[in-house]
């Protein structure tokens, strides 16, 4: 596992876990998606924003999109992994 997948993969984690605290331990999600994610890195703090594709009404997988930031600012996917994966 490279630098990139490990920062990202705990980015998910915790969009994992803040949406189980925010909806309830019982209630599980089909997939992520509802919440945001954060994770700590060498550059700053890295968080996954989910957001819907525009125009969609409901909240399944494929209509889902990942929007990445790094230290506040919007970076591309591409981007971030050559990043992250420099440290």
């Amino acid at each position: 596992m490279d630098s990139a997948t490990k920062y990202m993969q705990a980015a998910i984690d915790s969009a994992v876990e803040r949406e189980a605290e925010i909806y309830g331990g019982g209630d599980k999600r089909q997939f992520p998606g509802h919440c945001s994610g954060f994770a700590d890195t060498p550059l700053g703090e890295l968080a996954v924003h989910y957001t819907a594709a525009q125009g969609r009404t409901t909240w399944r997988r494929d209509h889902m999109r990942k929007g990445w930031k790094l230290s506040g600012k919007v970076i591309s996917q591409a981007n971030l992994i050559k990043a992250l994966n420099e440290i």
